[in-house]
């Protein structure tokens, strides 16, 4: 079970804590997915993907760009409503948070308040913090499984911050490590030591919140732009197809005999080769 900074496995006939490894991020979305005696563990950080965040500039620079020289504060108002403190890439910018609203959120200001130089500097450390803090933390973690009490130590095979899913699970086939960012960017480790293979942008861009799934050597990729592509497995990056289905897909496609099924937020699609 996935808690607040630290994965947890609990005993099934006592249900007490077994085991537990630390360094985990306060929340995450995504499934463990399992690979023999292996765990692939995937969190990010309260705001996402750490690269999501844009920290703001320095007080002198704001002025220039919000204010007007030699102002002593900046004010609230004449912060531009469309700069980002967080994009995370969906298509309709579900998720994203203003700058602006930042320092309401982070620092308590108002409309009609005047931000100090003293104000803006103590408000971006706490953007800062929250970027490059336990809190912003991302970490894609490969777990040997078992163990007694924290195994943190002895457990742990491997962990990386990069390249790290908000909401999609891992896909593992044949030692490869397979994760789908948003904005249409996959990642492709090796299972054993999480060394990169490739990181590559699919070309289908938006927001990504289905698990990527595999069938006969192919991997399947949904986006909530309605855009379901195809890239080969392997460590050659390569994409074989792109289906647009014009309906935004937030849930993981699903397999049943040779049937793909898609659920877009307003139809189910199957999809099998036509009989003879």
């Amino acid at each position: 079970m996935l808690c607040a900074q630290r994965f947890t496995a609990f005993d099934l006939a006592e249900g007490k804590e077994a085991w537990w490894v630390n360094g985990i991020a306060y929340e995450t979305c995504s499934t463990p997915v399992v690979a023999q005696d292996t765990l692939l563990i995937t969190a990010a950080g309260m705001q996402g993907e750490a690269s999501n965040m844009t920290p703001p500039p320095d007080f002198d620079e704001a002025v220039r760009k919000f204010g007007h020289a030699g102002d002593a504060a900046i004010a609230y108002d004449d912060i531009p409503g469309d700069i980002l403190f967080t994009d995370r890439h969906t298509s309709g910018g579900q998720g994203n948070m203003t700058l602006k609203f930042a320092f309401g959120l982070f620092g308590g200001i108002k409309k009609g308040d005047k931000i100090s130089r003293q104000q803006w500097d103590a408000i971006c450390r706490t953007l800062t913090s929250a970027r490059a803090g336990p809190s912003g933390r991302t970490v894609v973690m490969s777990v040997r499984t078992g163990g007694k009490q924290d195994v943190t130590a002895s457990q742990i095979r491997w962990q990386e911050t990069a390249g790290v899913p908000e909401v999609p699970s891992p896909l593992v086939w044949q030692g490869r490590v397979y994760l789908i960012r948003s904005g249409g960017i996959l990642v492709c480790r090796d299972l054993e030591t999480g060394k990169l293979i490739y990181e590559e942008r699919t070309g289908s861009p938006g927001g990504y919140f289905a698990s990527p799934i595999l069938v006969d050597g192919r991997i399947y990729l949904a986006s909530d732009r309605g855009t379901v592509t195809v890239v080969k497995a392997g460590d050659s990056f390569q994409v074989l197809a792109r289906n647009e289905l014009r309906e935004p897909v937030l849930a993981s496609p699903a397999v049943s005999g040779n049937t793909l099924y898609v659920r877009s937020s307003r139809s189910l699609w199957a999809f099998a080769e036509k009989s003879q």
